[in-house]
């Protein structure tokens, strides 16, 4: 035997193992697809289980098939078997050469193997004659296991193409899609002068009313839905796996995304909250001098100090008036601005300041200029904001400061008295020497106007008629017997009646001297006559009748006609209750708690986490709408998308729940503490009218 012999031999039987191995390999291969098809066939994998029908059909034809290979590859001399049965001429020459080809030349000890003898030499040389000859593709055919793999291919091929409608993706790659990305550009009005943000992935977003936004989505899905409060649309496709669109934000809301697959199959949702921060309007008061003012005459100064402010940024700030003049049906109206020196400490922070000049508007007594400041900000179509008015009078001898325009916005409130007036009037002549003679005069003028306030009070009580015209301090003790005799009726009443009244009569004349003598600015004297009409009220209300006329006859109720009438006729009444109307939020987050519970409780099951992932978004989009504004409820939405975005775990459903929970505790009616039940206070009510009765 030489080495070239055994080579051959040797040659021979690896291209027959090889040939072996790849027909196992498709046996086993055509197997796997045949168990695969069997498995599409009765729908499994299933949607929910998230695998793809392309991936276990292949790997089950490879792992049967590397199996049957490995299994087959263990039997010894399967390859000289496999040629003889290909080659039955061989008459087993193929086979004893196999096993001489691998049998070792000589053991340790150098002794000669019997593949050295004469006849293995021969046997060897023979079987390497014989090999030229021998054919492998008719000895191990692999035409027809090759093609029972592309028979049971296609079988499994069609078996998936009818259980998913055509793809082998499954729902793992194409019916079930995801949304990997979300990004959004917000570009805010250009009238903020805002930079653009761009924002990635956020569980909420804040933007300033009217902003475009623009979206950029990726997803391994064939479309994108876009869905908001009121309204669902298409994203565009700008690139494979990307969709983007536009909207303008105008209300509180939320925006979700909902992927789908080419089989029309939805995903799972992304939910993003939406919060509209408003441009709220600019903010304008006039802080000095903050009041209505009542001047002697019209050639007065008015320093104004005036403070605007807004969110994002002024544009104008004015100060306005309108000049009123004229009397009874005959009034005449001339508008103006008065100019102003502003200092920007901010685009959205001014400062004001003005020196008036009244005696540019040429004021007589009883005219009055109205006054106020006006603001605007950048916002297209959005009107000024006006400060509160106020009036500059020039007031008119024994006038009353005109009403109607403002509100005193004074922190010190109270109700006018004759008390306040010597108060005020006191503390006036205090500070005499720190105010110069002009602020003097104002003050005077005001305090004036209180009291003529405090004088019509009781004029309107002596029924509106009180002519004190020609009246001084002499007068206060004198008593007109004419008119006296004229209300003998009055006279029933008592002379301590009388006196009252005639009292009350001489504080009204002593306010009038009083108010005269602010207007001049005398402010000693003037105080002297609210001293003298403070006594002459104390005196009227000590009186038993001022202005109530007494009883002709002194009547008094009956004790004894108590509880006297017939009772024969009575009965019980009852009537229905009504129930009232259950409250909508919290019937809402009761359904949506019912549906969490429900979630929860299938946590089990397989397919539990991607159902849960699914139905997370969805339920957090029905609390937005309950109300989108409300704090607590963009919370629970948070909580619950953000539970979707790591598979629905049970543990976040959990908190979910335990959110809406504490809501519904908050919106439940505080129960009454300390009451009695109404059954109670109805029995305790019986039993004392039992008692009453029983009593003799």
């Amino acid at each position: 035997m030489t080495r070239s012999d055994a080579a051959v031999v040797r040659a021979l039987l690896r291209a027959a193992e090889r040939r072996l191995t790849i027909s196992d390999l498709a046996t086993g291969g055509a197997a796997g697809f045949a168990v695969a098809a069997g498995f599409a066939f009765v729908g499994w994998p299933t949607r929910a289980s998230g695998l793809s029908p392309l991936v276990v059909g292949v790997l089950l034809a490879v792992l049967v098939g590397v199996a049957t290979a490995v299994v087959r590859r263990r039997r010894g001399l399967r390859a000289p078997s496999a040629v003889e049965r290909g080659a039955p001429a061989s008459r087993n020459l193929l086979f004893t050469a196999g096993e001489l080809a691998n049998a070792p030349v000589s053991d340790a000890s150098g002794t000669k193997s019997p593949a050295e003898s004469y006849a293995s030499r021969q046997v060897l040389a023979n079987a390497a004659r014989f090999a030229g000859a021998v054919n492998l593709a008719s000895a191990v055919p692999l035409f027809g296991r090759i093609a029972g793999v592309m028979v049971a291919a296609s079988l499994w091929i069609a078996t998936v193409a009818r259980a998913t409608g055509g793809s082998l993706a499954g729902p793992a790659l194409s019916v079930m899609p995801v949304i990997d990305a979300v990004e959004f550009v917000v570009e805010s009005p250009a009238y903020a002068a805002k930079p653009v943000r761009i924002v990635r992935n956020p569980d909420r977003l804040d933007v300033l009313a009217g902003s475009r936004i623009a979206i950029v989505v990726r997803t391994n899905g064939s479309a994108v839905s876009l869905l908001t409060l009121d309204t669902s649309r298409a994203l565009i496709a700008s690139a494979p796996g990307t969709f983007a669109g536009t909207f303008v934000a105008v209300a509180d809301g939320f925006v979700a995304f909902e992927p789908r697959a080419a089989q029309g199959i939805v995903g799972a949702r992304r939910l993003v909250g939406l919060s509209i921060v408003p441009d709220l309007d600019p903010r304008v008061s006039i802080v000095a001098p903050g009041r209505d003012l009542v001047l002697p005459h019209g050639k007065r100064t008015i320093q104004l100090a005036i403070d605007a402010s807004d969110d994002i940024g002024l544009v104008s700030l004015k100060l306005r008036y309108t000049r009123v003049s004229g009397s009874g049906e005959r009034f005449t109206f001339i508008e103006g601005e008065v100019p102003l020196d502003i200092t920007r400490s901010s685009v959205g922070k001014w400062i004001a300041r003005a020196r008036w000049k009244l005696d540019t508007l040429a004021l007589e007594s009883g005219d009055m200029v109205v006054y106020k400041a006006v603001a605007a900000d950048a916002r297209p179509g959005a009107p000024s904001v006006e400060s509160d008015a106020f009036i500059a009078e020039i007031a008119s001898p024994g006038g009353v400061a005109a009403e109607g325009f403002s509100i005193d916005p004074d922190q010190e409130r109270y109700a006018i008295s004759q008390q306040m007036v010597i108060l005020k009037t006191q503390r006036l002549i205090a500070k005499q020497r720190t105010l110069s003679p002009e602020l003097f005069a104002d003050e005077a003028a005001s305090i004036a106007v209180e009291q003529r306030h405090v004088r019509a009070e009781f004029v309107f009580m002596m029924g509106g008629e009180m002519n004190d015209g020609g009246l001084d301090a002499a007068s206060l003790d004198d008593l007109n017997e004419e008119e006296e005799a004229a209300r003998e009726d009055e006279l029933l009443g008592g002379r301590e009646a009388n006196q009252g009244q005639l009292a009350l009569r001489r504080a009204i004349v002593a306010m009038s001297l009083a108010a005269r003598s602010l207007t001049t600015a005398d402010a000693a004297t003037a105080l002297t006559h609210e001293r003298a009409a403070l006594i002459q009220l104390e005196r009227a209300f000590s009186s038993r009748r001022i202005i109530l006329r007494a009883l002709s006859v002194r009547e008094s109720l009956d004790s004894a006609r108590r509880l006297s009438g017939d009772l024969s006729e009575t009965a019980r009444f009852s009537r229905t209750i009504a129930r009232p109307d259950p409250d909508a939020r919290a019937v809402a987050l009761r359904s949506l708690l019912g549906e969490l519970f429900a979630l929860s409780g299938a946590g089990a099951g397989a397919g539990a986490p991607a159902d849960a992932a699914r139905a997370l978004p969805i339920l957090a989009e029905r609390v937005l709408r309950i109300d989108p504004s409300e704090p607590a409820l963009q919370e629970i939405a948070r909580t619950m998308s953000s539970g979707s975005e790591s598979n629905g775990s049970r543990e976040q459903v959990a908190r979910a729940a335990a959110a809406i929970s504490a809501e519904m505790r908050r919106l439940l009616p505080a129960s009454p503490t300390g009451g009695k039940a109404l059954d109670a206070m109805r029995s305790s009510g019986a039993l004392v009218d039992l008692l009453r009765r029983s009593t003799p």
